[in-house]
């Protein structure tokens, strides 16, 4: 599976895939940072493979696509909004706000993601019933 190096040693920056000089089993291309209007390196929360997450300063959170020529983490955005919009509202899911013209718009979480949640506390806190869920 193609791959994105946010770092270019190695890769070209022309945006095109390459073999990986760490790995010629895989394929990477170079991916600069970009960021929707209204949000800067410093309101991004986590990434992942194909999306990003930022707070706004409304202090909602907005999931972006990492490559905004990425035609499939866009359609994934997509297939997630229909699928949060069938589901409505529930405690164990995170209050999704609407569909925003960059991505999908977020209620921030009480206790922000479950990484930080967990990093933020001594596991002796935190029942290892209670980490699983």
């Amino acid at each position: 599976m193609p791959s994105y190096s946010t770092d270019n040693e190695g890769v070209s920056m022309d945006g095109e895939f390459h073999v990986d000089p760490r790995n010629p089993m895989r394929m990477v291309r170079y991916l600069k940072a970009w960021y929707p209007p209204g949000v800067s390196e410093t309101d991004t929360l986590w990434g992942g493979n194909t999306a990003t997450l930022a707070q706004l300063a409304d202090g909602t959170v907005l999931k972006y696509a990492r490559d905004r020529d990425d035609l499939r983490a866009k359609n994934c955005l997509d297939v997630e909004h229909a699928i949060l919009s069938a589901l409505g509202s529930h405690a164990r899911i995170v209050k999704y706000v609407e569909k925003h013209e960059y991505g999908l718009q977020f209620k921030l979480a009480a206790n922000g993601d479950v990484r930080r949640y967990l990093k933020s506390h001594d596991a002796s806190e935190i029942s290892e019933e209670r980490r699983r869920k």
